[in-house]
This record gives structure tokens, sequence and C-alpha cells, in this order.
């Protein structure tokens, strides 16, 4: 992580501990709480749609806190859309009636939609279709958070995923999001390829350029798998090359000649 000091005017490079020193214990323990987690499923209930192909999982603090997240986000879906499955949503933890196989379940089939777990779907588990992750417990290692934060990572061409949202009722990405090695390439989703081009031209240090730069690069590898032909057609004459040989270009291409190029 990038420490900055102001008196030398610089950024130091520093590797932070496996275990981060945050107070979780106590925390987590007040997140067990019925009129704190009805608020938050109610709030889910408004997002998530659990008769979609885009999985969600939820991370609790114990098996008990599972149980409760549980009941109440099927009491919040019922309300927003009338009924639902009842294996729409389910516990899967180690203290679950056969869990390997409800794993299996929420891998390969449509339900269960929603997994509800405390740190059994935290490695090792491969759903390309999650697209939502819930944090409702905070964790004390950066390590333990980037593979929370790495089961949603997975492309997924089948449902048309390109991106996956984080929903943190627990500000534990606001404490960690310094800390982790995975970082949003795009920072604002809704800023426009000509505000990007724009900063790429005016920012002065390579450190802002290679950022704007590379959310660009997201934004047009997002972009070009819509192009109509005549789309693709237009911009290739207009750019002198396909929009995947621009993308090689731009990544290779020496920082200050990219903004030479767009000039």
């Amino acid at each position: 992580m990038e420490i900055y000091h102001a008196g030398r005017n610089q950024l130091d490079l520093f590797t932070t501990p496996d275990e981060i020193k945050l107070d979780v214990e106590d925390f987590n323990r007040k997140v067990i709480t019925e009129p704190f987690n009805r608020v938050v499923c109610e709030f889910l209930a408004q997002e998530l749609d659990p008769s979609s192909r885009q999985k969600t999982l939820i991370f609790c603090v114990n098996d008990a806190h599972a149980d409760l997240v549980v009941h109440l986000l099927k009491q919040a879906f019922a309300q927003h859309y009338g009924s639902i499955d009842d294996d729409a949503v389910i516990k899967i933890t180690g203290a679950a009636d056969k869990p390997l196989q409800l794993i299996r379940r929420y891998k390969n089939e449509r339900h269960p939609n929603v997994a509800v777990t405390v740190d059994l779907l935290t490695t090792g588990v491969d759903v390309p279709e999650i697209c939502n992750l819930v944090f409702l417990r905070g964790v004390n290692s950066r390590i333990l958070f980037d593979q929370m934060l790495g089961r949603a990572t997975r492309l997924c061409d089948a449902i048309g995923k390109e991106t996956f949202r984080i929903f943190d009722a627990v500000k534990i990405y606001e404490a960690l999001q310094g800390m982790t090695a995975i970082q949003p390439v795009a920072v604002n989703p809704a800023i426009t390829f000509t505000q990007l081009v724009r900063e790429i031209v005016q920012v002065t240090s390579n450190t802002e350029r290679a950022l704007v730069r590379d959310q660009f690069v997201a934004k047009l590898q997002r972009k070009k798998r819509h192009l109509s032909e005549a789309a693709a057609s237009d911009f290739e004459t207009r750019a002198g090359m396909s929009p995947e040989a621009f993308i090689e270009r731009l990544k290779s291409m020496p920082l200050a000649d990219v903004a030479a190029w767009f000039t």
C-alpha cells in the first residue's frame, strides 16, 4: 500500500501484514441483531432478483447469524416479489446438512440463487455466476478479504457478466480497500470515453496517466462486445485498427505516446 509523507512530499510503499489489527470480534457481535439485519435484507430485496441467473453470496458472522439472514431475506423477498421458491435462499455453512452437496447445487443449478455462508465459501469454490457479494461481517485478514472478493471476479459469458457488485453493510471494504490486491479498474463506470481521453491528455504524471489509460481499456473491453458490425467497421476506419488491436496497442504503448496519439 502507498503511504504519503507530507513532509517529504513523496509516496513510500509498504507491505501490509497478513493480519490487520481491527477490533472485529466485538463489532461482529453487534452485527447479530434482528433490526440491523432486517433493514439490510429489505434493502437487498430491492436490489436482487432471486429468480435471475445472477447469483449472490452473503458473508455472515456465524451459523446463527446465517440462519437469521436466511429467514429475514426470505421474508423481504416474499414482501417484494409476492412469493419465491423456498430453496432460492439457503444457508451453506459447515453446520448445514450435506454442505458439499449444497455447494454443488449452488454452482450447477439455478437454485439456490442466494447462498448465505460464514467462511465455507471464501476459498476454493468457483461459481462464475456470482455477481453480488454482501458483507455482513468484519475480518482481520487481508488475505481472507482478497479471497472473499475473489469469489466474484470470474467472468461469465453465459449470463453476460462483465462486472460484480459489493454490498458492504459493515464498512469492511472501506476499511481494507487500501490493503487489498484487488482494486476496481473503473473507478466511475459512468465516466465517458471523451472525459477519459481529456484526462489522458491533461494529466501530468505517469501514475495518473496509467490509471486513466487502464480505465479507458477496461471500458473499451466491455463496450467492444456490443459493437454492431457497422460500428466496429467505423471504429477501425477512424483508429486504423480493430478494437482488439487498439486495446493491445494501448497496453504496450509508452504512456507519453498514449497522450500524444490521442492529441
